[in-house]
């Protein structure tokens, strides 16, 4: 099967999805790889901050919802808390 036609059998929101996935997984060996992880951690809040309000404006009128996601996420990809050194 070619990628054209892989790409044929989903709709966008289906291969926004796996495209997410990908994505999440490369994040995630990426910081629990990464030789600081506070610094990595306090780089990501200070670059999201600035990125939240673009995030939140995707569903407007469902901040809430938002921020239990992204939160959750979050919590996927640092499941370390800043500071912490001990790596698994």
């Amino acid at each position: 099967m070619t990628l054209d036609e892989a790409l044929r059998k989903f709709d966008l929101s289906q291969l926004n999805s796996i495209q997410l996935v990908v994505l999440e997984a490369a994040v995630a060996a990426l910081a629990r790889s990464h030789p600081n992880p506070a610094a990595l951690r306090r780089d990501f809040e200070s670059f999201y901050s600035r990125m939240k309000v673009s995030a939140e404006a995707i569903s407007p009128g469902e901040g809430p919802a938002t921020s239990v996601v992204a939160a959750h996420l979050i919590d996927q990809l640092f499941p370390e808390k800043a500071g912490t050194t001990d790596r698994k």
